[in-house]
């Protein structure tokens, strides 16, 4: 009989539980469109100082879109779009992968773009986690689709 009591309650009990809603990732940079091929990205407070924009298209191109003389990463304070201007996005390459590379240093963009070609190539996730870049490092994928 207690046994019986003790699943009653418990059933009752979970039957008015409802499952917690994972908390949201906060968005780490806005894209907004400026025309059919443009796009800023404007990165949020909080991210490390430095960054590189890599471009990926579905045929697996991988483009730099912040190449400095000195292929150091670019200052990119939060509030400001990336480069001061919008970043033009290849045309007539359907969904492209935009990946923007946070870092608390400079770091060079030829190691980097050669560990985005390898992940591409190999189909898989570039995460921070994975890139062999020095310091803190934060990654953010954003996806945009350009026309036909």
């Amino acid at each position: 009989m207690k046994a019986a009591w003790l699943v009653l309650v418990l059933a009752l009990g979970l039957s008015g539980c409802s499952k917690p809603e994972p908390p949201s990732r906060a968005q780490r940079v806005a894209m907004i469109q400026k025309d059919a091929t443009s796009v800023e990205l404007v990165p949020a407070e909080g991210l490390p100082p430095y960054c590189h924009v890599f471009v990926v298209t579905a045929t697996g191109y991988v483009q730099l879109h912040t190449a400095t003389e000195d292929q150091l990463s670019l200052e990119c304070p939060a509030g400001v779009p990336i480069t001061s201007r919008a970043l033009k996005m290849p045309k007539g390459h359907g969904n492209v992968k935009v990946y923007v590379v946070f870092s608390d240093r400079q770091i060079e963009s030829g190691p980097l773009s050669m560990q985005i070609q390898e992940f591409v190539s190999q189909k898989k996730p570039v995460t921070a986690v994975d890139l062999r870049a020095p310091g803190n490092v934060v990654v953010e994928t954003l996806e945009f689709a350009t026309p036909k």
